[in-house]
């Protein structure tokens, strides 16, 4: 089976193949298009946030994202103390 990580890396930079296509294949299903879309934009609007976290708190980031509809408390609270 084709993973959302690997389907990311042939069209994108590894980074965010890595990130957000490991963090899709969490949700252990089918992920439209438009949810791709949807956690690269996530990905991009809170890249500095989410790059805080090590890896598999990012990839966990993605999945919750896609699978709550929201941004997690953890991702906003890092935001509320990022430096403007």
């Amino acid at each position: 089976m084709t993973t959302y990580r690997d389907k990311l890396k042939e069209e994108v930079d590894g980074d965010l193949a890595f990130v957000v296509g490991c963090g899709l294949d969490r949700l252990e299903r089918f992920v439209s298009n438009a949810e791709i879309q949807r956690a690269i934009d996530f990905y991009y609007a809170y890249k500095e946030e989410i790059n805080y976290f090590p890896i598999n708190a990012r990839r966990q980031a993605i999945c919750d994202y896609i699978q709550d509809g929201k941004v997690p408390s953890y991702i906003l609270n890092r935001r509320s103390k990022t430096p403007v």
